[in-house]
């Protein structure tokens, strides 16, 4: 009688342990399924959410971009944040005026549109230009989308600076674009953002 009841107790206690370690298998299983399909989604996402280049951008010349800012008025200016906590500082201005009173003779009809002009000055670590770059992003939170405005040149040691304006066939507005993000970059074929220095949040005008 006790044989039996102690090989009932054991058959059990197999049983019980055989279910946990299928249960504990399908667990990992789906947890790996579902981490493969995150990081295929995010890949994708990034990959998808990054314009082309200069698709209804462009890097102004440094007269035009002068000449562009002189019709626009001093919107704001914010101090960039460190995020690497090495002293690195910097500031950003940015000008908005009506696209149509930055042209003698206007081709864009809609006159809703807003001409920018961004200018920016920054202290960040000397790096070796022939292998690293410090590059200047425009990000908008909703609908995220986000885009590069170009690279920073250094003027001094340690002294960096950037002006950009948006193009004369501007397309759509880009005051919604307001987070300002510096990355230090290497000269390789990536597009994507890397190590993030300083960013800023720019106000609705």
């Amino acid at each position: 009688m006790k044989t039996s009841h102690y090989h009932q107790s054991f058959s059990f206690r197999k049983k019980g342990s055989s279910d946990k370690a299928k249960l504990f298998i399908l667990i990992v299983t789906v947890l790996v399924i579902f981490l493969s399909l995150f990081f295929v989604m995010v890949k994708w996402f990034r990959k998808t959410s990054l314009p082309e280049p200069n698709s209804f951008l462009s890097v102004a010349v440094p007269n035009s971009t002068n000449d562009n800012k002189s019709s626009l008025s001093l919107d704001q200016e914010i101090i960039l944040s460190d995020l690497m906590g090495f002293g690195n500082s910097g500031t950003a201005r940015r000008y908005t005026g009506r696209l149509e009173d930055t042209l003698e003779e206007p081709k864009n009809k809609n006159t809703s549109l807003i001409a920018m002009n961004i200018s920016i000055k920054a202290q960040l670590p000397s790096i070796d230009t022939q292998a690293f770059t410090y590059e200047v992003w425009l990000l908008r939170p909703s609908p995220f989308d986000f885009f590069s405005l170009g690279r920073l040149s250094q003027i001094n040691e340690g002294i960096f600076t950037f002006e950009w304006s948006s193009s004369l066939d501007l397309k759509e507005n880009l005051v919604d674009y307001k987070k300002i993000i510096i990355t230090q970059e290497p000269l390789d074929a990536n597009p994507l953002p890397s190590t993030h220095f300083l960013e800023g949040v720019f106000e609705n005008p």
